[in-house]
């Protein structure tokens, strides 16, 4: 078992697999390249629960999940790759919505916040108008609390006594 280097993050070894003497079934399996080498030699005659028992790295998990799918029936691979293709769906469709919520939420907020500031000028205006007019000033939060139509109506009820006596 030699490794020839190609580069530092790139390295091959050659395995003669029918030179190599098998593990004893109750010996743990050490170190990756023994790993490998157990997988390559029991794979065929394990059970995948045996082998996910022996190989704990995660590269063999996706690994032994490969080979499940190798060994499936058509039926079963079809039936397989549409539940992975179901579950995407839904993931993609939660993931359209959450994001289609969040626009929806910040159009609502800027709507709201301009309507707030609509209804604080409104109020500001009639303030002025009633200052004009020698009249008591509304409380603000009684104003904001009335529609913009209502607010609108007030303006044009104050500007029109505003004219009336200046004219």
């Amino acid at each position: 078992m030699d490794g020839f280097e190609f580069t530092e993050s790139l390295e091959i070894h050659t395995i003669e697999l029918s030179k190599v003497k098998r593990a004893e079934d109750n010996r743990q399996v050490r170190g990756p390249l023994e790993q490998w080498i157990h997988f390559f030699l029991e794979a065929k005659g394990s059970t995948m629960e045996g082998l996910r028992e022996r190989l704990f790295d995660p590269v063999f998990e996706k690994a032994i999940g490969v080979l499940e799918m190798i060994q499936k029936t058509p039926e079963q691979r079809r039936q397989y790759e549409d539940r992975l293709r179901a579950e995407r769906d839904e993931k993609a469709r939660l993931q359209a919505a959450i994001e289609e919520g969040e626009a929806r939420g910040e159009a609502r907020g800027k709507v709201e916040g301009k309507a707030e500031g609509k209804s604080e000028e409104k109020a500001n205006t009639i303030h002025l108008l009633q200052g004009l007019l020698l009249q008591e000033l509304a409380p603000i939060e009684d104003l904001q609390a009335q529609s913009l139509e209502e607010l609108d109506r007030r303006i044009d009820d104050l500007q029109l006594q505003l004219r009336n006596r200046i004219g």
